[in-house]
C-alpha cells in the first residue's frame, strides 16, 4: 500500500479523478486530492475482511475508509488500482474525544482510539 500525508494533500478546483488534473509534480490520490509524489510511503499491508481481521488498535480499511484515512493499493504501471481495492489492517484512527472520530466511528477513551460501534 502507498501513503501520502494527509498535511501534504492539496485540493484542485474539483476534486481530482487523474493525475493530469494535479500539478506536475503530484499524483490524484484517493478522496480527490493531490499529492506531491515525493512525499510517497509504501508499505506491505495485511489483507482483511473485517476488524476482526486486524490486531488490537488496527482497523480494515475499505475503500471510504482509505479516502479518509489514507492508503491506496499500488498497482503495475499504467494499470488503473481496481473501483474496489483490496481492504488492509492498518493503525486505528487516535482521538481524545468523540469529535476526532469521524465515519460512524465512536472514541474510545480507555484506549483513545476511533472504532466501530
Amino acid at each position: 500500500m502507498r501513503f501520502f500525508p494527509v498535511t501534504q494533500l492539496t485540493m484542485p478546483t474539483m476534486p481530482c479523478t487523474t493525475d493530469t488534473e494535479c500539478a506536475f509534480d503530484e499524483i490524484c490520490v484517493f478522496g480527490g486530492k493531490c499529492a506531491p509524489r515525493s512525499t510517497e510511503r509504501r508499505f506491505c499491508m495485511l489483507t482483511c475482511a473485517s476488524h476482526g481481521d486486524c490486531r488490537g488498535g488496527y482497523e480494515c480499511r475499505d475503500l471510504k475508509r482509505m479516502a479518509a484515512h489514507g492508503g491506496m493499493p499500488v498497482s503495475a504501471p499504467d494499470v488503473n488500482v481496481s473501483a474496489d481495492p483490496p481492504e488492509f489492517c492498518a493503525a486505528a484512527k487516535p482521538c481524545t474525544k468523540p469529535e476526532d472520530c469521524d465515519l460512524g466511528d465512536v472514541c474510545d477513551l480507555a484506549s483513545r482510539l476511533c472504532e466501530r460501534p
